[in-house]
C-alpha cells in the first residue's frame, strides 16, 4: 500500500510479496485449518527526494480448529500472526505545530508491528432446556508496538512522537450464561468479563509499565415470548484498577 501527504512532498509505501502453504482437514464433528505464509516486505519513505527503505521477512502462521465433541458442546481455538506497518502520518518528520499546546512529529525509522493473536472458547447449548453457557479467552502480544512518546519543552508544550516499544500485552476472559425461568416466562442472562493489559508508556524519554485490570458484570431479564413485544431490563457494573511502575 502507498500513502501520500500532499501538502509536503512525502510518500510512504509498504510493498509485500506472499507465498502460502495451507492444510485443512474436515470430518463430521472436527474442522482443522493451518496456513503458513512467507511475507517479504519493503517499507520505504521519500521525503523531497531523500529515500529511505528497509526490507523485512516474516513467517506468518495461522491455525483454526473446531470440534463439536458432543451434541450442543463445542470447543474452538485459533491463532494467527499479523503485521501492521506504520502509517504515513506516523513517519512524516515535519513538525505539526497547528495546536499551540501539542506539537506532533513523525519518525521515519519506525518498524512494523508484529502481533500474535490467540483465541479459545467452549460453549454448551441444551436444546431441551434452552440453557446456554459460553467461556472464551482472547489475547494479543505485540512486538515493536507503535505508541506515542510524550515530552514537554521549556514552554510546557507537549511534543508527541511515535516510537516502537518492545512488548505490549492484552487479554480478556469472558463468560455468559442464559436459561429460561418458565414459571415467570422470563429468560435470565448473566455475563462477566475480565480484561487485563500491560503497556509501555514513554514520557520525557523515560519508559514505564502501565498495567490495568477491569472486571465487568452484567445481568438482564427478558420475556421469553417476544413475538408481540420485547421487554428487557438489566444493568452492568465494572471496576478498573490501574498501576504504573518505572522500568
Amino acid at each position: 500500500d502507498v500513502e501520500t501527504i500532499s501538502f509536503t512532498p512525502f510518500t510512504r509505501s509498504f510493498n509485500s510479496t506472499y507465498a502460502d502453504l495451507g492444510f485443512e482437514r474436515h470430518s463430521k464433528t472436527k474442522h482443522l485449518y493451518f496456513e503458513l505464509s512467507n511475507q517479504v516486505s519493503r517499507l520505504s519513505s521519500d521525503s523531497a527526494g531523500n529515500v529511505q527503505s528497509k526490507d523485512y521477512f516474516f513467517l506468518l502462521p495461522s491455525l483454526w480448529f473446531a470440534n463439536e465433541y458432543r451434541t450442543g458442546r463445542r470447543i474452538h481455538a485459533n491463532y494467527d500472526m499479523s503485521v501492521n506497518a506504520p502509517s504515513a502520518s506516523q513517519m512524516f518528520t515535519v513538525l505539526d505545530n497547528s495546536n499551540p499546546q501539542q506539537n506532533a512529529i513523525g519518525e521515519r525509522a519506525l518498524r512494523p508491528e508484529q502481533s500474535h493473536n490467540l483465541g479459545f472458547s467452549w460453549s454448551l447449548f441444551d436444546q431441551f432446556s434452552f440453557t446456554s453457557l459460553f467461556v472464551g479467552f482472547s489475547g494479543t502480544y505485540t512486538h515493536d508496538k507503535i505508541t506515542n512518546a510524550r515530552s514537554y519543552d521549556d514552554q510546557l508544550t507537549q511534543i508527541v512522537r511515535p516510537v516502537n516499544v518492545d512488548d505490549d500485552y492484552n487479554g480478556s476472559l469472558s463468560t455468559s450464561f442464559s436459561t429460561p425461568i418458565r414459571k415467570l416466562h422470563t429468560v435470565i442472562n448473566l455475563s462477566t468479563e475480565v480484561t487485563a493489559a500491560r503497556n509501555i508508556v514513554v514520557l520525557n524519554n523515560q519508559n514505564s509499565i502501565s498495567q490495568s485490570l477491569t472486571h465487568g458484570y452484567e445481568l438482564s431479564l427478558e420475556n421469553d415470548n417476544n413475538d408481540v413485544i420485547d421487554i428487557t431490563i438489566g444493568g452492568r457494573i465494572s471496576f478498573t484498577d490501574t498501576k504504573n511502575a518505572a522500568i
